[in-house]
């Protein structure tokens, strides 16, 4: 969690710091990604709010799952590789804070020298909109990952040769991911429901 929120805060700064043209070359494939998920949640047969509502809880589980899916994959087949999705993710999340608080910054710019600093400090507060649903999203992220490690370790120190520890051994992961899924489905409800309400989103 350390390392994710570390790298979040980094990409964070050199986003909101760095000249647009740079930050466009750099993070292309992040504003890209971000530009895509909006679009999908907002696009499609809207009837009404809850239309939307619902349209928007399925497109972010559905994005959620896919890395998900890749985090277990990846720690599987290479022990740490679930570091490359979630570094991945973290510039993705990071980029989405910076444009939050880039945006802002040019909303209050005119304003006089007091008030301006005032809403700088304020934009950063944004962030915090982001932890109430991306640290449960990240720890299933992260226990998704450590499901898979172990099944790999299993595989690659004992084989299946030894029938009753190694299904032990998968009965173990199955708890962790059922877990990690479990708390993926309620860090998206989060996202949808409670997180527009506390931030104004």
């Amino acid at each position: 969690m350390a390392l994710f929120l570390g790298l979040v805060v980094s990409y964070t700064f050199w986003y909101t710091l760095l000249p647009v043209d740079m930050e466009e070359k750099l993070f292309s494939f992040q504003i890209n990604e971000i530009e895509r998920i909006r679009a999908t949640s907002t696009s499609g047969d809207i009837t009404g709010f809850k239309q939307e509502t619902t349209n928007r809880l399925y497109t972010i589980l559905g994005n959620n799952f896919r890395v998900w899916i890749f985090c277990i994959i990846f720690s599987f087949l290479y022990g740490s590789g679930a570091i490359f999705i979630l570094t991945l993710n973290a510039s993705i999340v990071g980029v989405a804070v910076g444009t939050a608080i880039r945006n802002t910054l040019i909303r209050y710019a005119p304003m006089g020298n007091i008030d301006f600093l005032y809403n700088y400090f304020g934009s950063f507060s944004i962030s915090f909109c982001y932890l109430i649903h991306g640290i449960p999203e990240i720890s299933a992220y992260f226990l998704g990952a450590l499901g898979g490690g172990i099944i790999s370790v299993a595989v690659a120190r004992h084989g299946i040769k030894i029938k009753e520890e190694f299904i032990d051994v998968i009965i173990d992961s199955l708890d962790l991911v059922v877990l990690s899924a479990f708390i993926l489905l309620l860090a998206g409800i989060i996202e949808v429901y409670l997180t527009p309400l506390i931030c104004g989103m």
